[in-house]
């Protein structure tokens, strides 16, 4: 149900916390997050920008979702939640941060060179020091004027930008670090021990778990492929605990060691991972802040590994990894990573469009078949790398060769090839997990993921582009994926 959602100047200033002294301000304002008004009121007649009137009123166009129930219509507003409103802690207050503006900048400068231009040499450690300082009195402060009831959870950082201090529940533990290692856990003192972690050499990876002071209280923490935490013994061996998590990193039990799915700290009372330079919900499947390199990673800054969880990790909360390609103290894979070409660089995603015909034959990596069905296609080896190329009298004889499949032309020049499939997208599955593909499915349900080894195909359920050429809108497509490059597209002409 389509209709207008007025609200006064006083709703607007309440919800959003804007100022409407300026009606041409608002107006700017909803104009920058792209929101569109259907009318807008002010104290005085005019034009934008240049009018300096107050706002009156805003009015948007809104969607309601009309029911009925039990003979009666009723409309409801599928966005509203009930919200309360808390008065913030004014952070530059020295009583709140202990920050004093002079203080701090001449503590900064200490021992530096400044002129009009330029600061050099600034002393670091007295920054460190203060804004460590600074942290310390807001968690007291907020302990002491903030009743527990209405306090939630506290999380410090250090100067480093590492979680150094949790407090949750009215329990304070304060961590410790040998660089993005935690190695300890303190009282809300900082004077007793709690716990200590011994590491491997590899990235994320807890090895042994002491609880308390003493070195009695031992546990051995076991991995998976991905580093996730699945096992714990005792000293002796015995089993203490076993740990699942779902796709996404759902856990069986939030209680038990810190380190849980992929090696990363679980903030168990949150529901949420700690992933450095950023936290993860794993009932969500993303991220809760947008990705610090911005779009270098994903088009999308909230998404954890592209969707993949199965295969890749993401150590730093930066960008994705794949699960083979682990990093280790030594900076070597203990995991098999992509085989390179004769062009230096040049990795298996570009093999087939921009290496030379003579390039090493694939089989020699992965001997395995693309299980699609019909005559079933070998990983382009041999002169079938000449037949995708399109290429000479091979092209020709090796066509003929195939059954349900056959080549195309490339849509790009950077493109990964296209295949067409004699099937209906429904049965290309059937085979595949007939063959022993794991099926997954996307967060939201749309994309079916087979997966096997180092092999991902994923099924979209309407062509998105992307170079499969032919196929109109509304036809499902899919895509062929080692080591999570895109070697070939798929187009069903069964459909």
């Amino acid at each position: 149900m389509r209709g207008i959602a007025k609200l006064s100047a006083a709703q607007l200033g309440e919800w959003w916390g804007v100022s409407t002294a300026n009606a041409c301000g608002v107006l700017s304002l909803l104009g920058q997050a792209q929101i569109p008004v259907y009318e807008i009121n002010a104290t005085s007649a005019g034009s934008c920008p240049g009018t300096v009137a107050a706002l009156t009123d805003v009015s948007f166009e809104h969607v309601w979702v009309k029911v009925k129930i039990n003979g009666s219509w009723y409309a409801f507003d599928p966005s509203y939640k009930p919200h309360t409103f808390k008065s913030g802690i004014d952070l530059a207050s020295a009583a709140t941060t202990g920050y004093d503006a002079a203080s701090y900048l001449s503590s900064a400068q200490s021992g530096a060179t400044v002129t009009a231009d330029y600061v050099q040499n600034i002393h670091r450690a007295n920054i460190r020091s203060k804004l460590a300082g600074y942290a310390t009195t807001l968690a007291g402060y907020l302990r002491a004027n903030k009743p527990a009831a209405t306090l939630d959870d506290v999380l410090a950082y250090d100067a480093e930008g590492r979680l150094r201090q949790t407090l949750i529940a009215a329990s304070t533990t304060n961590l410790l670090y040998d660089a993005t290692d935690l190695i300890a856990e303190y009282d809300a003192a900082g004077t007793t021990l709690q716990r200590r972690y011994v590491h491997g050499p590899g990235t994320d990876e807890p090895i042994v778990w002491y609880e308390g002071a003493g070195t009695t209280a031992k546990n051995w923490l076991y991995a998976d492929h991905l580093g996730s935490i699945v096992a714990t013994a005792n000293a002796t061996g015995a089993s203490t605990g076993i740990y699942s998590y779902g796709p996404y990193g759902e856990p069986n039990t939030t209680t038990g060691p810190r380190f849980r799915y992929t090696g990363q700290q679980l903030i168990g009372e949150l529901g949420l991972y700690y992933y450095k330079a950023r936290f993860y919900s794993p009932s969500l499947g993303r991220f809760l802040q947008t990705d610090p390199i911005g779009y270098r990673d994903d088009v999308n800054l909230y998404a954890y590994v592209g969707n993949n969880p199965g295969n890749r990790i993401d150590p730093t909360g930066l960008a994705s990894l794949g699960a083979w390609a682990y990093p280790t103290a030594s900076g070597v894979s203990t995991y098999p990573v992509a085989p390179q070409s004769n062009l230096q660089g040049t990795s298996l995603g570009n093999l087939i469009d921009n290496s030379p015909i003579n390039d090493p034959p694939l089989e020699r990596f992965y001997p395995e078949q693309f299980l699609i069905g019909g005559g079933g296609l070998g990983i382009l080896r041999g002169a079938a790398q000449a037949v995708a190329k399109g290429t000479g009298a091979a092209a020709a004889r090796e066509t003929a060769a195939f059954t349900e499949i056959s080549i195309g032309a490339k849509a790009t020049r950077n493109s990964a090839n296209q295949l067409n499939v004699g099937l209906m997208q429904s049965q290309t599955i059937e085979n595949l997990a007939a063959s022993g593909y794991a099926k997954t499915m996307s967060k939201d349900g749309a994309v079916t993921v087979m997966t096997q080894g180092d092999k991902v195909y994923r099924f979209y359920p309407q062509s998105t582009g992307g170079g499969v050429l032919g196929a109109p809108a509304g036809v499902p497509s899919a895509s062929v994926s080692i080591l999570d490059k895109i070697v070939t597209k798929l187009r069903f002409l069964g459909e």
